[in-house]
């Protein structure tokens, strides 16, 4: 699934609409990538991974907690707002905190974006993972990935 950033934009301002919080702010990402996990020079599995994410802000004078879904639903954002809403007053307040953004004022898009990369299909990550395994093997060495990915 596929999801734009003017559809996150729209998401974001309902459910902070829909919420009724004067002072909120909601940041709304959607990733979704291939992975290739391979051992001993073989290509093992490659999959793809779908990264829904919403991370609010609901700020008290400066006190400021935070919530998050992996729901990218108007119902399931207002929820985490309200749930950070109920928290903030609890918190400490956060020295310096200057308040969030005036409303209208969007971020800036990320220049590091890269379209040829979100279109390649899974045969393409293959066929480019290919010869990298193949030069593995011709050098007499073993490819493999530890760790988190």
């Amino acid at each position: 699934m596929s999801v734009s950033g003017d559809q996150l934009l729209a998401l974001c301002k309902d459910s902070l609409a829909r919420a009724g919080e004067p002072h909120a702010e909601a940041y709304a990402t959607h990733r979704a990538r291939g992975c290739a996990r391979f051992a001993g020079g073989e290509l093992g599995q490659h999959m793809e991974l779908e990264e829904p994410l919403c991370v609010v802000r609901v700020a008290r004078g400066a006190r400021v907690a935070e919530a998050q879904t992996s729901r990218l639903e108007v119902t399931a954002i207002a929820d985490a707002i309200a749930r950070a809403a109920k928290a903030a007053p609890l918190l400490p307040e956060t020295e310096g905190f200057p308040g969030f953004a005036p409303a209208g004022e969007a971020a800036a898009r990320p220049s590091r974006f890269a379209r040829d990369t979100e279109d390649a299909s899974p045969e393409a990550r293959t066929a480019m993972l290919a010869p990298v395994l193949e030069r593995v093997r011709a050098a007499a060495l073993l490819a493999a990935r530890l760790g988190r990915f």
